[in-house]
């Protein structure tokens, strides 16, 4: 549209410059003809007379095309006359008026493919009951079709069974019977009818005839001529388009009265039309294809890509819906078990320990199923068994006796005396709940039975000293003892206990183990 109105004005400058143009030629050749006495052309002093030549237009050229195109309310075309038939010569006039005409224009409307309407009920069921059939109907108005557009797909009626329970039988009326003849023989009279129940009687809890059985019409024996009288407009059809602009049909009815008895006829037309729904019509959206797919989400085991498309063909304009659905489809992909590792189970026992005390050695073992390897999964690393350290509480240990020892030496050097011999628990000693030794940690045996000599000297007797292997202090007994023929020689005994340390100064003793209680043995 806008290059058709930058022609137009193009065009429009042209014919100003010829005109002007024109104008000034008219002027100086006027000059030269007041010059020259008169219309000629003055040349060499003579003047010589031509004819004055007044321009005339051409024939008006074909109009351009319209600016607006299809579906569009209005445009502009033009056309162009030139000042060539003939063109203004020898002095004279331009053509007057403009060289160019401009006009609106309508384009041709774009074709409408036609909508159907919703359903709409044509009639009652047929019957109230038995069965009878309803009538629906649709009208291809939602748009209609215009200007080579389809029509709509379909029947625009379907029939629905209804109204299946059985009838009573209601009365019906029989024909009409003239009860009376006319009450005028012309002009208007009555006349009066009479109709009978009995076409069927009614039966089976069936109403009886509605209305009257009597029925009063008017008559003329000579009737008079009546003139027809147009009734109000009825609106024939809606509006043939929702949108856009279509038409609307109404008629009128020559009824009012109807013309009768030679009368005239009404005057005028039965119908018009008139434009309607101007309004630019609803442009629904639609979607575009799918576009390609997006990467799946995983790599295997199952995953998902998305489509994407787009409400752009075409999308939605005035009014119109958005495109129905969503704008993305999601579809599987990828559906190969993704390979899976196995996974040791928790360690199981499978032996007792070796021992039950002192530290020993069990085993244990753990299976590759959490999970199993699949779908060329690795396997599990590492050992399925395992030996592992148990039962650290030592053992108990029984005491066991030492060899015999005898720490104090015989009780006499001769005559019969007393040895005393003492063993210890210590080989082992008990330890961690064990049980200590059994038996006697000492005994005693005889020693040194061979007789003792005999003296007749008299000797003075030394006691013996005795020095007790836990005392601090030194104890001498001194006894003197006069025989008149025997002299026994004195003898000193001295029985010590072996690792008993004295001193006077220091009363710390070291005793040997057990000491206490062969101590009391010895009691």
């Amino acid at each position: 549209m806008n290059a058709y109105l930058c022609i137009s004005i193009l065009f429009g400058f042209i014919s100003i410059v010829v005109s002007v143009q024109l104008t000034q030629k008219e002027q100086s050749e006027n000059n030269n003809k007041e010059k020259c006495g008169g219309s000629g052309h003055y040349q060499n002093g003579y003047n010589h007379h031509y004819h004055q030549v007044n321009g005339g237009w051409s024939r008006w050229s074909r109009y351009t095309r319209c600016s607006a195109t299809c579906g569009q309310a209005q445009g502009t075309r033009i056309r162009f006359r030139y000042c060539n038939n003939p063109a203004p010569a020898n002095g004279g006039y331009s053509c007057r008026g403009r060289s160019y005409q401009r006009e609106p224009c309508y384009p041709t409307p774009c074709p409408v493919n036609g909508g159907w309407s919703q359903w709409y009920s044509q009639s009652k069921c047929s019957a109230t009951c038995g069965e009878g059939v309803k009538t629906y109907i649709r009208y291809c108005n939602q748009p209609a079709p215009a200007h080579g557009g389809h029509s709509c797909p379909g029947s625009a009626t379907y029939r629905q069974r209804c109204n299946r329970t059985p009838c009573p039988v209601n009365g019906g009326w029989s024909q009409w019977y003239s009860q009376s003849k006319c009450s005028a023989t012309c002009g208007e009279g009555v006349k009066t009818y009479i109709r009978y129940c009995n076409q069927p009687a009614p039966a089976h809890g069936g109403h009886s005839c509605p209305g009257s059985a009597t029925y009063r019409q008017r008559c003329n024996r000579t009737p008079c001529p009546v003139n027809g009288g147009w009734s109000q407009w009825y609106s024939q059809s809606k509006c043939s388009a929702t949108c856009g602009e279509g038409v609307k049909t109404y008629i009128r009815y020559c009824n009012q009265p109807a013309p009768a008895n030679g009368g005239h006829s009404c005057p005028g037309s039965a119908t018009y039309r008139q434009r309607c729904n101007r309004t630019p019509c609803p442009v629904h959206g639609a979607w575009s294809n799918w576009h390609r797919p997006s990467q799946c989400s995983v790599s295997c085991g199952g995953g998902v890509r998305t489509r994407i498309r787009y409400c752009d063909h075409p999308a939605p304009a005035n009014g119109g819906s958005y495109c129905p659905g969503s704008a993305y489809l999601q579809e599987p992909c990828n559906p190969t078990p993704c390979p899976v590792d196995g996974g040791w189970s928790n360690w199981q026992t499978q032996s007792k320990c070796s021992v039950t005390c002192g530290g020993g050695v069990r085993s244990s073992i753990r299976y590759c199923d959490h999970p199993a390897p699949a779908h060329g999964g690795s396997s599990c690393s590492g050992s399925a068994t395992r030996r592992e350290p148990c039962n650290f509480t030592p053992c108990p240990v029984n005491g066991g006796w030492s060899s015999w020892n005898s720490p104090w030496q015989c009780s006499v050097t001769c005559g019969g005396g007393v040895k005393t011999l003492v063993r210890y628990c210590n080989h082992p000693s008990p330890a961690y709940g064990g049980n200590s030794c059994t038996g006697s940690a000492i005994r005693r045996e005889p020693c040194n039975s061979t007789p003792c000599p005999v003296s007749t000297t008299t000797t003075t007797t030394t006691t013996t000293s005795t020095q007790a292997p836990t005392t601090t202090t030194t104890t001498t007994t001194t006894a003197t003892t006069t025989t008149t023929t025997t002299t026994t020689p004195t003898t000193t005994s001295t029985s010590t206990l072996p690792t008993t340390t004295t001193t006077k100064s220091n009363p710390t003793t070291t005793r040997p183990h057990n000491y206490i209680t062969i101590r009391s043995l010895l009691k």
